[in-house]
């Protein structure tokens, strides 16, 4: 099945030497939000830029198992996938070796294992070291759960200038975050498949860059929540984004 894309630039900027940008690129994805599960999704003609970073992140539910990728020449790899049958989040990197502008994902679940609720979001990074599909592009990965309002991922060893990117998952419909002062909010959905709360999913992302600020807040109201958050390298090669 196709999905229709609803694509967002939430930042266009243009990077100096050792400045780090964003292009988030929301690509919507959600899917038989009624309780109907889905066997998988397509993200149809994305173009991807050779030595830039994607960050997928993929949120579902109702499924054992987490999503297999296809479709596209190079590999999205996972950085952490978290969670349970109820809610999962999965977020995952790919650096392209070359610039394409017709590649097709699809987001694929084994039988029996469908979800009724599935929303991607596609985000790319650049001013960040090249190589290795984008592992030397990643300074830290923090992951944290916990049941309470406002989550929190909390970063060490930042420096004066470094860039930031938190996905949170809850039980609520919508997440319902305001960004910490100065952070970007990215996305804010969810979705209600079944009856009961344990099925409630909320899907954030927020962003920062050029800062030192070591500890991404997001103010919503108390849930279950996980999260997952990238602290980037910055590169020594001067970036230059244009619309």
């Amino acid at each position: 099945m196709k999905a229709t894309l609803l694509i967002l630039f939430f930042a266009i900027c243009t990077g100096s030497h050792s400045q780090i940008s964003f292009t988030i690129g929301h690509r919507s994805a959600t899917s038989n939000c009624n309780g109907a599960g889905v066997v998988g999704i397509s993200i149809s003609d994305i173009a991807f830029t050779e030595g830039r970073l994607y960050i997928l992140t993929v949120w579902s539910d109702s499924s054992n198992n987490f999503a297999t990728l296809s479709g596209v020449s190079e590999t999205f790899t996972p950085i952490a996938q978290l969670g349970g049958f109820s809610r999962k989040l999965s977020v995952y990197r790919m650096m392209p070796t070359a610039t394409t502008t017709t590649q097709d994902l699809t987001i694929n679940w084994s039988f029996g294992n469908f979800p009724a609720y599935v929303n991607v979001t596609i985000s790319e990074i650049s001013g960040v070291p090249i190589g290795s599909n984008g592992e030397n592009a990643i300074r830290q990965i923090v992951i944290d759960s916990n049941t309470s309002a406002d989550p929190v991922l909390t970063f060490s060893g930042m420096g004066n200038s470094s860039a930031v990117f938190s996905a949170f998952e809850n039980g609520r419909n919508p997440f319902g975050g305001t960004p910490e002062s100065g952070w970007t909010e990215n996305a804010d959905g969810g979705c209600a498949t079944f009856s009961g709360s344990s099925y409630i999913h909320g899907a954030y992302i927020m962003s920062r860059t050029s800062t030192n600020d070591n500890t991404a807040t997001v103010t919503a109201t108390s849930s279950t929540w996980r999260g997952i958050g990238l602290l980037f390298n910055p590169s020594r090669r001067a970036t230059s984004i244009t619309n």
